[in-house]
């Protein structure tokens, strides 16, 4: 039992580290531009939805490292329903 409780914690934290990191990225990126209020808003989108929007905004002159993009849609697509 106690081996579980500290797995399921163990995964907490790793999860919740790599949410919080994602959501720092998409506050740097997407905070330049509009609020990002925006972005929690349109949380109805789909991957494909979320591409397409990164996508704009790359023409729009967003600079991002792909390490950046990586993390940024990992965490739109955490908004998914």
């Amino acid at each position: 039992m106690k081996k579980i409780v500290i797995a399921v914690l163990m995964f907490t934290m790793v999860f919740s580290a790599v949410v919080f990191a994602a959501n720092d990225a998409v506050e740097k990126l997407c905070s330049g531009c509009h609020a990002t209020e925006n972005v929690y808003n349109a949380s109805k989108r789909t991957t494909q939805r979320w591409d397409s929007t990164y996508t704009r905004m790359v023409r729009h002159g967003l600079k991002a490292t792909p390490e950046d993009e990586k993390a940024v849609k990992e965490y739109l697509y955490t908004l998914v329903p």
